[in-house]
């Protein structure tokens, strides 16, 4: 059960990390196509730090020794030691994916090519 539990939660970790920097992605690419004012700006600094974060979060969980682990583990039962991170998980999935929709809306403007111009 602990090595089960063990590979979820780092799986869930490392996921959640992934997630928040494509969030984070999406969330420049439509600061570029819309521009800049406070509301992007606010938002793009709250997805980088949640990255961070998760990402402290993630490097302190790896480098706990395996005894300390486990024993953090058998003082609580396996649901409560994982419902924290599977509602983590949801939050990222909904954000990863709702800024990927936003990002369809926005999409940055074309830029034109200088030269000669061609028949289709």
């Amino acid at each position: 059960m602990s090595e089960v539990t063990t590979a979820f939660i780092y799986g869930t970790s490392m996921a959640q990390v992934i997630l928040l920097g494509i969030a984070f992605f999406y969330t420049f690419r439509i600061y570029r196509a819309v521009g800049s004012f406070r509301a992007w700006t606010l938002i793009m600094a709250g997805f980088v730090l949640l990255v961070i974060n998760d990402l402290f979060t993630f490097l302190a969980l790896i480098t706990l020794p395996a005894a300390s682990f486990d024993a953090l583990l058998s003082t609580t039962s396996g649901l409560r030691a994982l419902s924290p991170n599977i509602f983590s998980l949801g939050s990222s999935i909904a954000l990863s994916a709702g800024v990927y929709g936003l990002s369809k809306l926005f999409k940055p403007k074309p830029t034109v090519a200088t030269g000669a111009p061609q028949n289709s």
